[in-house]
């Protein structure tokens, strides 16, 4: 049975049998101890092979034999026959799966019209006959190859003196052979790997060097009994009563690397930051580069954002896609802009030169500049906070940029004054810090979400600030409704999400409260406020309609960035009002898109030109990723402190 194999055992000898035994054929067996002699391990004994034809009275199949198998109740149908044992046989039906049938109920495939078919026949029997045929003519070729591989055996060995096991193992050979032949399978020679056109290298990153500092290996620590001294301390001349220090604790960076705050403006030649292991006269040329870059920004301009329209809803959903992903990175659009992990990140509103701002987690605020130098004095950097920068923010009112810092200092960047001028102060606070702000519509009003779950609404204009109590727990992000300059979302640690209407500001009397199952680290509105998305680490992307105050949808998404990686967060097209991006853990590295209308994710937009000629320009995972306002331009920053600006492929 071809379910289930029995073995024969092997028979032991009796010493009372005649030694010198004749077999059937008339040749003398050799003793059992003379064997035994002749070789100094025991031969394995083979497990049975199964035979590679039947007979069943005047038809004989052999494997891989194309015929007619009986089922009963549908007629008969093409099959191949796989393995033949006893007096059965598996086949492979066409069109079908495989099946074990009696050989008896086999019948070959040019004597059908000894069978009865049925009167209709449906598309698959066709096919299924249509793909017999083509296996029948394969296997006429391989019982040719097969006819004359034996031709070419005449010449040897006489197969009457060959075992019947070395007998099939030359049919099996032959029978390889002649399928290996009727395939024409090419010379194994053409799958050597091709060789790549492009020399893979590693894309060269300008702005800053990174602070790679020489690693110096502490000297190795022996005991005193490796040493030969007693362990009580005598020998050494210690105190009676000394006792081991405890170890300090571990720092995650240099205390000397730590700045302290610095209050009123910083100018900008007294905070930017020198090129690595430059001289003085490097550092000044640097200075200058970067002055002339700022008066060049100086003559940007800046449209307000109620000017610019998202012209791109008129395309079609295919249209806009092929768009967004026909945007690539080259290397000339990558440089490291911050020393550290990016914290916050701006794009210039100017519709004809690509600028970039970011802050990292150290206070550090970068300008990268891509179009206006083709060597590292594309990035400006400077130290203006001391601790992490969380919000960054062009101003079409007075256009200039604005940062907020966990250090409770919210300054502008006038180019004007060529400085960075404080527009706020708050008393250093490690439960009550700013931890995100938002323009209101007004651009001199700002909303700051604070550590210890307040809300403080600023007027730059007036020295006075309002604090509301609307969360348990640090306010991660807030954002004021497009539409409506009284609406305003708040996410919080304490996994909420909630609207409020800023008239009516008090912990209780909010519009909505949509709970996630972990924190919330991202709220965000769409251009015109038709959508809203939050991003929580509960690994979920909720989407609500902030008109209805209803949940629209809710996608799953890897949102574990851990502890080296900052945050993800939703970023919605100003081009288009359905679609928004965010970071991903997958690898090859891409950027999730997705769909609030449909809510669901429905492309990643990957980096093809690294992917086809191995230019590694886009192999990092990018936290921060934000849309240009106004052109098909996308900002992502990386936790090294490098930018890459996702743009169509500009041709010299």
């Amino acid at each position: 049975m071809l379910t289930r194999r029995k073995t024969r055992q092997p028979q032991p000898f009796k010493a009372g049998r005649d030694q010198n035994r004749v077999r059937a054929d008339g040749s003398e067996a050799r003793d059992v101890d003379d064997v035994s002699s002749e070789r100094s391990t025991p031969r394995k004994r083979k497990s049975p092979t199964p035979p590679l034809e039947v007979k069943i009275g005047q038809a004989k199949f052999h494997v891989h034999d194309v015929v007619w198998a009986k089922i009963k109740g549908s007629g008969p149908w093409p099959a191949k026959i796989v393995k033949l044992e006893d007096e059965q046989a598996e086949v492979q039906l066409f069109k079908g799966s495989t099946e074990i049938f009696a050989v008896n109920d086999l019948t070959a495939f040019g004597e059908k019209e000894t069978l009865k078919f049925p009167s209709k026949k449906t598309q698959k029997f066709v096919s299924a006959v249509k793909e017999a045929e083509e296996a029948m003519t394969a296997v006429e070729g391989i019982k040719e190859n097969l006819e004359e591989a034996g031709d070419s055996h005449e010449g040897e060995e006489d197969e009457s003196h060959m075992s019947e096991y070395e007998r099939m193992r030359r049919a099996n050979m032959d029978r390889n052979k002649s399928i290996l032949q009727t395939l024409q399978i090419p010379d194994v020679s053409i799958f050597k790997p091709v060789e790549s056109s492009s020399t893979g290298r590693l894309a060269r990153v300008r702005g800053l060097k990174s602070n790679r500092a020489t690693e110096v290996v502490p000297p190795r620590e022996r005991s005193l009994r490796l040493q030969g001294k007693n362990p009580d301390g005598e020998s050494m001349g210690l105190p009676a009563d000394w006792r081991e220090p405890t170890r300090l604790r571990p720092v995650m960076f240099d205390p000397q690397e730590q700045q302290e705050r610095q209050e009123g403006d910083i100018a900008v030649s007294k905070c930017k930051i020198k090129p690595r292991n430059s001289t003085e006269e490097e550092a000044e040329e640097d200075l200058q580069k970067t002055l002339a870059v700022l008066e060049r920004m100086k003559t940007l301009s800046m449209p307000a954002e109620e000017s610019r329209e998202g012209g791109e809803e008129k395309l079609s959903q295919d249209q806009y896609l092929a768009g967004l992903l026909s945007l690539s990175v080259a290397e000339k659009d990558m440089a490291k802009v911050v020393p550290e992990k990016i914290s916050s990140m701006a794009i210039h509103p100017d519709e004809a030169n690509v600028i970039v701002a970011c802050g990292d987690k150290r206070g550090n605020i970068g300008i990268f500049t891509p179009d206006w130098s083709t060597g590292d004095d594309c990035v400006s950097s400077f130290r203006v906070h001391s601790s992490a920068v969380k919000w960054l923010q062009f101003n079409s009112a007075d256009s200039c940029l604005y940062s907020a810092s966990y250090e409770n200092i919210i300054r502008r960047f006038d180019l004007a004054h060529m400085s960075f001028m404080e527009v706020l102060r708050l008393e250093e606070d490690d439960d009550a810090f700013i931890a995100c702000a938002a323009f209101r519509h007004d651009r001199h009003s700002i909303v700051c979400g604070m550590g210890g779950g307040s809300v403080m609404l600023f007027d730059s204009r007036k020295p006075s600030e309002k604090k509301f109590q609307l969360h348990n727990k640090t306010v991660r992000s807030v954002a004021i409704h497009p539409g409506n300059d009284f609406l305003l979302m708040t996410s919080s640690v304490d996994c909420s999400m909630k609207l409020w209407d800023v008239r009516k500001l008090t912990g209780k009397q909010h519009l909505m409260n949509l709970t996630h199952g972990a924190g919330v680290v991202s709220a965000t509105f769409s251009r015109s406020g038709k959508f809203a998305a939050s991003l929580s680490w509960d690994n979920t992307i909720r989407i609500i309609d902030p008109q209805t105050f209803n949940e629209l949808h809710s996608m799953q998404h890897n949102n574990q960035t851990g502890r080296w990686l900052s945050t993800f967060g939703c970023s919605f097209d100003p081009l288009h009002e359905n679609f928004f991006i965010t970071g991903s853990m997958a690898n090859p590295r891409v950027l999730d898109v997705f769909d609030a209308s449909r809510g669901k994710k429905i492309r990643q937009l990957k980096h093809e030109v690294w992917r086809v000629r191995a230019e590694q320009n886009y192999v990092s995972i990018t936290s921060i990723n934000v849309f240009h306002p106004a052109r098909r331009v996308i900002a992502a920053g990386n936790s090294s402190g490098k930018v890459f600006v996702w743009r169509e492929e500009q041709t010299e």
